[in-house]
């Protein structure tokens, strides 16, 4: 338990605006990441060395290189389709072995999978369908790292945009250098209107979370990229999919029906809730009285002060949920960012806030960060 949070946020316009431009069709991984290593080197070789750290653990390098080595020979290797990738931004990291590079892209199902060790990410997502203005917000709250590393992380917050192989913009992606997956995202119609927005929530698990299927952070980079043009054929994809670890994704489209989350256990395919009269809330906990409820954190266990973000789910969820009740409209609007501002929906790992508006063209982005960052 902890008595400590992250300072209140301050609004980042800087962090809203396109970092660097990635063009999925380049001809190989230099000219790939150029504009990103041109424009983010220095923040994603810092990045790498504390990460290398982190995963590391009291241990130190020597640790975290032979647990890269024995995963990847357990099967945890990046599909070939990265594997250019992965060499070519390990050495230019300057500190980083591909193997380790490759295991920094599974940290999401490297935390998910050891809960019961005391490690844990959040995120909460709110959506609000806006009968005057036609279309949805989505809120965001990434919650990962504590102390030091949440506000590396925080300073590292990046948008990008992938182009397409016509010089059309295809997506957005809100996450850090170097990141070959994705954790928040927007696809982009070629009128600079957004087709559909995604967002990943790590979800609890009691012992050893164990399945087969993707990674949820490439699951969702690979979404972004590929064919699915609307939100029926992202939705066909996410229900014909399976990861490899607990998660929760959200899916916002264009209009009023077009709004779920995925609800996943290891190895299995997913369990969809839709939003209820334009609204939707997730945190870090499955629907207590859906079939995936038993892996719940037990609720007699739960502290809203906890540093654990799965004890404190369904505190945060209930503080959005009291949001929601009242006038709708820009009232409404105002009292969720406030929520997602406040105690406890903000806490101790809270990396950054984001707030989409989908109804509007493309980059209608706001970000803000801890403001000790």
């Amino acid at each position: 338990m902890t008595t400590e949070t992250t300072p209140a946020f301050i609004e980042r316009p800087d962090l809203a605006r396109v970092a660097a431009v990635i063009p999925l069709d380049a001809p190989d991984p230099a000219h790939r990441w150029a504009d990103m290593l041109t424009f983010d080197g220095a923040t994603f070789r810092g990045l790498c060395h504390t990460l290398s750290g982190w995963l590391g653990g009291p241990f130190g390098r020597p640790v975290l290189q032979a647990l890269a080595v024995l995963l990847l020979r357990a099967g945890w290797s990046l599909p070939a389709r990265l594997h250019a990738d992965a060499a070519y931004l390990a050495r230019a990291s300057g500190s980083l072995t591909t193997a380790e590079f490759a295991l920094m892209q599974w940290q999401y199902v490297l935390v998910t999978r050891v809960q019961a060790a005391g490690l844990s990410a959040g995120c909460v997502v709110t959506a609000s369908w806006s009968h005057t203005e036609g279309g949805w917000r989505m809120l965001r709250n990434l919650d990962w790292g504590g102390g030091r590393l949440r506000a590396i992380f925080a300073a590292a917050t990046r948008h990008y945009l992938t182009m397409g192989p016509d010089g059309v913009p295809r997506a957005a992606l809100i996450g850090f250098p170097g990141m070959l997956g994705a954790v928040t995202g927007v696809r982009l119609r070629p009128d600079g209107r957004t087709a559909w927005a995604i967002a990943l929530n790590s979800a609890p698990w009691r012992g050893l979370a164990l399945g087969r299927g993707e990674d949820p952070t490439l699951l969702l980079a690979d979404l972004l990229a590929g064919p699915a043009t609307d939100w029926p054929q992202a939705r066909a994809t996410l229900l014909a999919t399976r990861v490899a670890a607990p998660a929760l994704i959200t899916l916002i489209g264009r209009t009023r029906e077009e709004a779920s989350v995925f609800a996943y256990a290891p190895g299995r395919p997913p369990l969809e809730r839709r939003a209820e009269n334009g609204l939707l809330v997730v945190a870090n906990h499955f629907d207590e009285d859906g079939p995936l409820a038993r892996w719940n954190p037990d609720p007699r266990r739960d502290n809203p002060l906890s540093d654990n973000l799965f004890r404190t789910s369904r505190a945060r969820a209930a503080a959005l949920h009291a949001a929601l009740a009242g006038e709708a409209g820009e009232a409404l609007n105002a009292r969720l960012l406030a929520a997602h501002q406040a105690q406890p929906v903000r806490c101790v790992r809270s990396v950054h806030l984001l707030a989409l508006d989908l109804y509007r063209p493309w980059p209608a982005l706001r970000v803000w960060t801890p403001g000790d960052t």
